[in-house]
C-alpha cells in the first residue's frame, strides 16, 4: 500500500458533487450494498424488515448498523456486548462437533440398497474426527437432508432421522418444511434427496466455570 496514492484515490470519490465524499463515500457504498442484500433476502423469504430488529456484530457491524437499518426501514438496532469479537466468543461457547456432507442424488421410493452403507460410512467418518476429544463422553449423532421436488434447481435443508428413514416420513418432513417456507406443496411431483449431512458432536463447554 502506498499511503499517498491511496489518499489521492480516496479524495477523488464524490468529487463530482455527490453528497458523500472521500471515506464517507466508501462507507455509503458499503452500507447500500449490505442494505440491498438485506432487502433481497427479505423478499425471497416473504419477510417484512420493518417488523424486525437489526443486530450489529462483527468488527465493523456497529459502524454500519444505523445506516443500514434506516435504508431498509428497521426502527430497532441492537448492539450486543463484545460485538467486535462475537465470532471468537461464539467459537468458545460452541460445542465441539464435526459435520460430513455427501452428495447422493436419491429419489424417494427408489432403490435404497446403498443408503445403509452410506449412513454407516458417514457416521464413522464424523465420529473419527470427534472421538479423540470426547474423553469418554457420549458422541451425539444427528442428520440433515437437502431435498427438493424432482426437477427443481434449489433445495431445502432440515433435520431427519437418517438416510434409512422411511421414504414416507422423509416426504412428510420435506413437505412440512417446504410449506413453512413457501406456503404450498406440489403433491403430484416426486421428491429427491440431493445430499445428506451427518453431525457428530459433544455438549458445549460450561463457560461459567
Amino acid at each position: 500500500l502506498h499511503p499517498a496514492l491511496a489518499a489521492a484515490a480516496v479524495a477523488t470519490l464524490g468529487a463530482a458533487g455527490d453528497r458523500a465524499t472521500g471515506p464517507s463515500a466508501i462507507l455509503a457504498a458499503v452500507d447500500e450494498a449490505m442494505a440491498l442484500a438485506a432487502r433481497l433476502h427479505a423478499v425471497e423469504n416473504g419477510a417484512d424488515p420493518a417488523r424486525r430488529a437489526l443486530i450489529a456484530f462483527g468488527g465493523g457491524g456497529p459502524l454500519h448498523a444505523a445506516s443500514i437499518a434506516e435504508a431498509i426501514g428497521i426502527g430497532t438496532v441492537l448492539v450486543p456486548p463484545d460485538a467486535g469479537v462475537g465470532s471468537a466468543v461464539g467459537f468458545l461457547w460452541a460445542d465441539l462437533a464435526f459435520e460430513v456432507t455427501h452428495s447422493a442424488l436419491h429419489v424417494l421410493g427408489g432403490d435404497i440398497s446403498g443408503l445403509a452403507c452410506l449412513e454407516a460410512l458417514m457416521e464413522a467418518e464424523a465420529r473419527a474426527i470427534v472421538a479423540p476429544s470426547a474423553d469418554g463422553e457420549a458422541i451425539a449423532i444427528s442428520w440433515r437432508a437437502a431435498m427438493r421436488y424432482v426437477g427443481q434447481g434449489h433445495e431445502v435443508q432440515f433435520a431427519v432421522p437418517g438416510p434409512t428413514a422411511a421414504p414416507e416420513m422423509l416426504r412428510r418432513a420435506f413437505e412440512a418444511e417446504y410449506r413453512r417456507l413457501f406456503g404450498r406443496t406440489l403433491d403430484r411431483i416426486g421428491v429427491e434427496v440431493v445430499s445428506w449431512t451427518c453431525r457428530a458432536g459433544l455438549p458445549a463447554a460450561d463457560m461459567a466455570r
